[in-house]
């Protein structure tokens, strides 16, 4: 009977735990930048301080950061998030640019073509 009443506890704490996982696995794919940066095993370690550098922050004091000096482990933390975020943004022009030629060189086949 003693170990059923540890039962609902740990089925908690293994899905808080899975849960936990996922975000963290998201946010490391989402940082990269590409799949050759997530699988890069030789930065993993320090991506992940990093990011554990920036989810301390924010849950210790998300709004009073501002006005703070900030250290050089913040800083880089928010530096290297900014980076991420800019990156995405440029892979995501990068493939809708692809996409628009591709698409004008459909057309141009198909005028070509006399489709």
């Amino acid at each position: 009977a003693h170990a059923h009443a540890h039962a609902p506890r740990s089925s908690k704490w293994m899905h808080r735990l899975a849960s936990m996982a996922r975000r963290l696995e998201e946010a490391l794919f989402r940082s990269a930048g590409s799949l050759e940066g997530y699988e890069d095993m030789a930065t993993l370690k320090q991506r992940l301080q990093m990011l554990g550098t920036a989810w301390g922050m924010r849950a210790r004091k998300p709004d009073a950061l501002y006005g703070q000096q900030l250290s050089r482990a913040e800083q880089l933390a928010r530096w290297y998030e900014e980076d991420a975020e800019q990156r995405q943004q440029q892979q995501q022009q990068q493939r809708e640019q692809r996409e628009q030629q591709q698409q004008q060189q459909q057309q141009h086949h198909d005028q070509q073509m006399g489709v």
